[in-house]
């Protein structure tokens, strides 16, 4: 193919402005609790719950970390947004139960949510496959997969010790 036949297409991300409210600190769990306004047709929409995400001075700083740069691992996510509250960061799982949340409300069929987001995945290369067949390991260990929300299986990678065996 010759260059003359490549067009590159530049673009930015529009991202909707949301006019904050007045902060006051509900929990993920209180917010969590907010009632779509129609169950049977979608938990997404509810007014009430978009409004007080943008009372909520967490889903605000959380949204602006996230919309203000460019692609960010989970890890940053949660200190940038821990310096900005000036509070210690959240376990990972609490983290993309926010994120959920805030993706999945919006005010009304024809809004859009209070956190659009986009992805780019790129696959790793396994670690390694390890398993321990000695009978006499009393401690085996599962990985860490976690269900989270209705984003499926979120697994980090962590490093365990292993145990020395003697060879005879």
């Amino acid at each position: 193919m010759s260059e003359d036949q490549i067009k590159v297409i530049g673009g930015r991300r529009v991202i909707p402005s949301l006019d904050f409210t007045d902060k006051h600190e509900q929990s993920l769990e209180d917010l969590l609790a907010i009632a779509a306004d129609d169950p049977s047709s979608s938990e997404e929409i509810s007014e009430l719950r978009f409004e007080a995400l943008k009372g909520n001075r967490f889903a605000q700083t959380l949204r602006d970390v996230i919309v203000e740069r460019r692609a960010l691992t989970l890890v940053e996510i949660n200190r940038l947004v821990a310096e900005k509250l000036n509070r210690p960061i959240i376990n990972e799982t609490t983290l993309l139960q926010w994120i959920d949340l805030l993706t999945g409300t919006k005010p009304d069929s024809n809004s859009e949510a209070f956190l659009k987001l986009r992805a780019h995945f790129f696959q790793r290369m396994t670690y390694g496959l390890w398993s321990c067949i000695d009978k006499t390991v009393l401690i085996k260990w599962v990985p860490s997969f976690q269900r989270v929300g209705h984003m499926g299986m979120y697994m980090q990678h962590t490093v365990k010790p292993v145990s020395v065996v003697r060879l005879f």
